[in-house]
């Protein structure tokens, strides 16, 4: 299960992705491109959506070295 939420976190990271090069070219936060998301809202979000992609990660890898799955 843990495998699976780490698939569906990376899916939608990649969604994320997505969605912010599309807002920075289309004009980001420029006067006159149509959005009212300050850039301290967009980028914030998309460093607390990494840090917490990064936690699961070393969460995963902690999890199973520590019930010794797939090591040595």
């Amino acid at each position: 299960m843990a495998v699976a939420a780490l698939i569906a976190w990376l899916v939608t990271a990649v969604g994320g992705f997505v969605m912010l090069g599309l807002w920075v070219s289309r004009g980001g936060h420029r006067p006159g491109s149509g959005t009212r998301l300050a850039p301290g809202l967009v980028f914030t979000h998309f460093a607390l959506a990494a840090v917490g992609l990064v936690v699961w990660i070393v969460h995963l890898v902690m999890a199973k070295a520590a019930l010794g799955v797939g090591g040595s």
